[in-house]
């Protein structure tokens, strides 16, 4: 079962993965981070780079969600869904393509929308802002819910408030009845 880390860049989604990584979970790194630092696109230079960029990492998920679905009874922590491209392009105004339109989120059990952090950490990839960050996290809560996907926030803390966020939420999700069916409100109620 897929458990999904969202919302603006620099809000500690990374960081929260690397703690679980740490703890033996089974995660899957930002592709998006991945293509950026390999150089060959830069989404920030215009609509036709941004969108060939998404399609690389669309593409590059796709193929890593598929290769961890064999993890059935296993939660397996995203560091970003299939569907948060369609946030940036929304933000930022540009339509959608067949792309956006043809994906699915079905097989994530939960989003966990991460609130941003004070401050800001420029890493060397990030090339938006504070304000930008909030007005992301917003735009992320409506794509994952136009799609259906129960949200936990997971509000501004320390990063070992933030992982016990998740790990409590995901304990009680998967110490639930077999074959129980959760409501988004249920999930959020369970964070």
């Amino acid at each position: 079962m897929f458990a999904v880390f969202t919302g603006a860049p620099g809000a500690g989604k990374s960081t929260t993965i690397q703690l679980l990584a740490d703890a033996g979970c089974i995660v899957m790194p930002e592709i998006a981070t991945e293509v950026i630092n390999e150089g060959i696109h830069q989404p920030w230079l215009g609509d036709p780079e941004q969108l060939a960029f998404q399609m690389e990492v669309a593409k590059r998920q796709t193929a890593q969600e598929q290769h961890l679905a064999q993890f059935k009874d296993k939660v397996v922590y995203l560091d970003r869904g299939l569907i948060d491209p369609i946030a940036y392009r929304l933000i930022y105004g540009r339509p959608l393509c067949d792309m956006h339109r043809e994906m699915t989120a079905e097989h994530y059990l939960v989003a966990f929308l991460f609130d941003p952090v004070e401050g800001w950490d420029d890493n060397g990839v990030r090339y938006e802002d504070p304000i930008f960050a909030r007005e992301m996290t917003h735009v992320m809560k409506r794509v994952y819910q136009s799609f259906g996907v129960p949200i936990v926030s997971v509000p501004n803390g320390t990063k070992e408030q933030r992982l016990e966020i998740v790990t409590s939420t995901m304990s009680r999700l998967a110490s639930a009845p077999a074959g129980k069916i959760w409501t988004a409100e249920q999930i959020s109620m369970a964070a």
